[in-house]
């Protein structure tokens, strides 16, 4: 289900080569020229974002309401979905703001059956942000950029939490793989998460090192949430939080 104010595009330069990636039954297709020959290989050994489809599998239940951010061409999205009982397909909601991915996510989405809800932007309280992408692998939101300044790279909309509250609820599940922002969310708003029992989240510590994923860390902690798994890459954290019974 892609959200009414989205429409899929026919992918141009440098969307118009195009990866397959095949897993456990399902098909996706990437933008083979946004990828270097490290990410690939990923897709060649099936260990592309495996962490996060390990965790999912584990921790997200068939009644779960969930919001996801960073779809990317929706890998974890779709096997997010084939978890969660038939219903609505608003209570699973996808948010990337890499306009270059937003078809493939789309794509991917209606060749494997999955139903979710596509929103296209970056979750803030700013109408318009910037953001910057070179590769698949990486895109970085610039705050200051507005509607009027292209020379950063794309200007998406901003999505408001009130928006996304009043839209789909509050979530029981949020998953999070935004490249660096998932700091500036938890502080700004994981107090709004009130029916929050499980977070699945990528702490990329280019951004602020390991002090930052410490505070997010603690803010976590004094939020009720308890650490139960985490595993370190080499550069990343991916953690999983849930709510003590």
């Amino acid at each position: 289900m892609l959200n009414s104010f989205l429409t899929i595009f026919t992918p141009r330069r440098p969307n118009d080569i195009v990866g397959t990636y095949a897993t456990s039954g399902m098909t996706f297709t990437y933008p083979a020229l946004l990828t270097n020959v490290t990410y690939r290989q990923r897709f060649g050994d099936d260990s592309y974002e495996a962490t996060e489809r390990t965790m999912v599998n584990r921790f997200v239940k068939a009644s779960d309401t969930v919001w996801e951010l960073g779809g990317s061409i929706g890998v974890v999205a779709v096997i997010t979905n084939k978890i969660l009982e038939p219903s609505e397909a608003t209570r699973h909601v996808v948010i990337e703001a890499n306009p270059l991915l937003i078809s493939f996510l789309a794509r991917n989405m209606q060749v494997n059956n999955a139903q979710f809800v596509i929103e296209y932007g970056v979750v803030g309280d700013k109408a318009f942000y910037g953001f910057t992408s070179t590769m698949l692998t990486s895109g970085r939101v610039d705050e200051g950029t507005d509607r009027h300044d292209a020379s950063r790279g794309f200007v998406v909309p901003g999505i408001s939490i009130d928006y996304l509250l009043a839209r789909y609820g509050n979530p029981s599940v949020v998953i999070m793989d935004i490249e660096g922002s998932e700091f500036a969310f938890i502080e700004n708003y994981l107090q709004r998460m009130t029916s929050l029992r499980c977070l699945i989240v990528e702490f990329h510590t280019h951004v602020g090192g390991l002090p930052l994923v410490e505070s997010a860390r603690a803010t976590l902690t004094g939020a009720g949430l308890n650490l139960v798994e985490s595993c370190f890459d080499g550069a990343n954290y991916t953690d999983v939080w849930q709510r003590a019974n």
